[in-house]
């Protein structure tokens, strides 16, 4: 076989290799928009409230009864943003699986493994995904622009028993290497050093102008929103969250 025909077959085995890796990605994405459709579907409303938010009580009790690892739901009005919440044991399963359980590369929003709904600061994880701009926590890249934040500076996140409001404080990026010494996942501030540090940092990094001058207090209660940077993979966007308001439900 000359060196032509040689490349020749070479070239072929590249394409019917990479036909098939496509044509296994494309069936395994096709399986987890479905499984991610049936879930979704028992808990999206078409009511639509004058506040913008779909979550109903009732939409909410099918989730949690649906699913056993559901800590609780985050909503931003008007579908900027619309994920169940889960928690398990570790830190790692819901990076690749569904709520349901269906192995995926968008993983599911999740709670942090060691928070719990009474501590002061709740950390929330969720996948950046290149190739879906709606899916999990892609959106809230696009807070880093202040006419974009301002229309969705409040969100909602369901939790046990509970419906809470936040107000965006904070729009940063931290840097898992040259940022290492500060904890943005502290869960409360037992000392004022811890809160003024942590202010600190958060004032030398914020990237927006929030409304109405919000700041967190020492005793504030405040959720902190986690996802990658797309193309700088020490990077994470932070959203930290001032809780303003609190519903039995």
């Amino acid at each position: 076989m000359n060196r032509r025909k040689l490349l020749i077959c070479v070239a072929g085995l590249v394409v019917l290799a990479d036909g098939f890796y496509l044509g296994r990605w494309l069936m395994d994405l096709n399986r987890e928009k479905k499984s991610e459709k049936e879930i979704m579907d028992i808990i999206r409303s078409d009511n639509v409230g004058n506040d913008g938010y779909k979550m109903t009580k009732e939409s909410y009790e099918k989730l949690r009864d649906r699913c056993s690892d559901v800590a609780g739901y985050i909503e931003f009005p008007n579908d900027f943003l619309s994920e169940p919440v889960a928690q398990s044991d570790d830190n790692d399963y819901y990076l690749y699986h569904w709520i349901d359980d269906t192995e995926t590369t968008q993983g599911t929003v999740f709670m942090d493994c060691d928070c719990s709904k009474e501590d002061q600061n709740i950390t929330i994880y969720g996948h950046n995904v290149y190739y879906d701009a709606k899916a999990r926590f892609s959106p809230l890249e696009n807070l880093t622009n202040q006419e974009v934040f301002e229309q969705n500076s409040q969100f909602r996140l369901w939790i046990d028993d509970e419906m809470r409001t936040y107000e965006i404080a904070y729009v940063t990026i931290y840097d898992t290497k040259l940022d290492a010494d500060f904890d943005f996942r502290i869960k409360n501030f037992y000392t004022d050093e811890m809160y003024t540090d942590f202010i600190d940092w958060m004032n030398e990094h914020q990237l927006i102008e929030p409304l109405n001058k919000t700041y967190i207090d020492k005793t504030d209660s405040y959720v902190t929103l986690q996802t990658c940077v797309k193309w700088h993979s020490e990077e994470r966007y932070l959203i930290t969250a001032k809780e303003i308001n609190r519903e039995k439900i």
